[in-house]
């Protein structure tokens, strides 16, 4: 089978991840309770990706990554809007990342790039 552009970005989009975000409820002593489950909201969208495993000052596609950076999320911009790097991102398996920085890298609003970090 010939490799077209849309089998090719269809492979390479193969990931669906979703995005919660903290309620703003805090703890006793006015930080915010982060690790209870029940403070963070699950967002309405659904965002194909690509899943790229880093590590610290390695370069993806032109860009070195931060040092606690342990994935690069690469996929469409306006999937990606309203995003913040207070939010969580949540793989397909349920395992839940801390996004280090979201960025346009080209300027142009293609593509976005968060970089993430794993989160026990």
């Amino acid at each position: 089978m010939a490799m077209t552009k849309k089998n090719l970005y269809q492979r390479k989009r193969q990931h669906r991840v979703r995005f919660e975000r903290h309620n703003g409820n805090v703890d006793a002593m006015g930080n915010p309770t982060y690790s209870v489950a029940d403070d963070w909201n699950l967002l309405p969208q659904i965002w194909p990706c690509e899943l790229l495993t880093a590590s610290a000052g390695e370069v993806l596609r032109g860009r070195q990554v931060t040092a606690e950076t342990s994935n690069v999320l690469i996929g469409e911009f306006f999937g990606a809007q309203g995003i913040e790097t207070t939010d969580r991102v949540i793989l397909s398996d349920g395992q839940r990342m801390a996004i280090n920085g979201i960025m346009d890298q080209d300027g142009k609003q293609n593509e976005a790039r968060i970089e993430a970090r794993a989160t026990l």
